[in-house]
């Protein structure tokens, strides 16, 4: 009894832990009225959006989530959380097609724009729109499978994740996801074109701080 009383409190400790800094989280597990609106959910209470231009609700990795067309669709919201230049940015995303074009996950046209995608290649890529890529995964995602996919920024060091595990980091500067305007999943809304997802994305969270490896583990584990 003892040893589950401990495992169900180190539990309760990295659920604790990974809602720490939540700034924004779209589950796109909605009910009846706002699936036929075309509405999605900040589960913060904060950051609703909408579907846009063929995004539509589908089977997601957990629930709900939303399919995109590689063309034009986007869950589209007006105002964006402000992450700063300490932050995460997670998804679960089923890719359909890698060689259609780049995928951008989440994305704000803001100090020049930024956005996190998914390369042709299968690689995670964060941009800063005026000076292209700022840093790029060491692994690769596979088309056609659930994979769980995170970025964490902390003034100047970043660190990529692929379902969990350590996926490349380094150094790089002036990334700034300080948004107050629009923020779009599925499609650019940063400088350098639309860049839209071929496939599904689940389970968007970002953070207004930079999560450690064990709480990735557990967001990836959920």
């Amino acid at each position: 009894m003892k040893i589950i009383a401990i495992m169900f409190a180190g539990a309760l400790l990295l659920c604790a832990q990974a809602t720490e800094g939540l700034a924004g989280y779209w589950s796109f597990d909605e009910n009846d009225d706002a699936k036929s609106a075309g509405k999605v959910t900040d589960k913060t209470g904060t950051f609703g959006a909408v579907l846009k231009s063929g995004a539509v609700f589908t089977e997601g990795k957990t629930g709900m989530g939303v399919a995109f067309d590689g063309k034009d669709s986007a869950v589209i919201g007006e105002k964006a959380p402000k992450l700063g230049q300490t932050f995460t940015i997670a998804a679960w995303v089923n890719i359909k097609n890698l060689a259609a074009g780049q995928h951008s996950i989440y994305s704000v046209d803001e100090k020049g724009g930024h956005y996190l995608r998914i390369n042709q290649d299968g690689s995670i890529v964060l941009i800063r729109a005026e000076t292209a890529v700022v840093a790029s995964s060491a692994k690769n995602i596979p088309a056609g499978k659930w994979q769980h996919i995170a970025v964490t920024y902390d003034n100047g060091t970043y660190a990529f994740y692929i379902n969990g595990e350590a996926a490349g980091n380094g150094s790089a500067a002036h990334v700034d996801f300080t948004a107050s305007t629009k923020f779009g999943i599925g499609k650019n809304i940063a400088p350098g074109g639309a860049r839209v997802t071929s496939g599904i994305i689940d389970e968007v969270r970002v953070y207004t701080r930079a999560l450690p490896a064990a709480d990735i583990a557990s967001i990836a584990a959920q």
